[in-house]
């Protein structure tokens, strides 16, 4: 008899478990794939790493760069090899 109640608490405690986020009411912004994300224009180093991780494709949508005004840069890094 202890072990059905064991049981129904177990299961019980995994299907209410997935009833909850942990968000806090935030939900994070979804970028499309063809959005320049705004990880990316942190640093060079990080704009050279996006654009070097574009597939070259004759089919994709075109990259939106309306958030780009001016690519990254810096004064200090060296140049990175492309």
């Amino acid at each position: 008899m202890k072990k059905h109640i064991l049981v129904a608490a177990l299961a019980a405690t995994a299907l209410l478990g997935g009833c909850w986020d942990n968000n806090d009411g935030v939900e994070e912004p979804v970028a499309t794939p063809n959005e320049v994300p705004d990880s990316a224009l942190t640093s060079s180093s990080a704009y050279t790493t996006y654009v070097g991780s574009l597939a070259l494709s004759e089919t994709a949508l075109p990259v939106d760069i309306s958030k780009i005004t001016t690519a990254p840069s810096s004064e200090t890094a060296l140049p990175a090899i492309i």
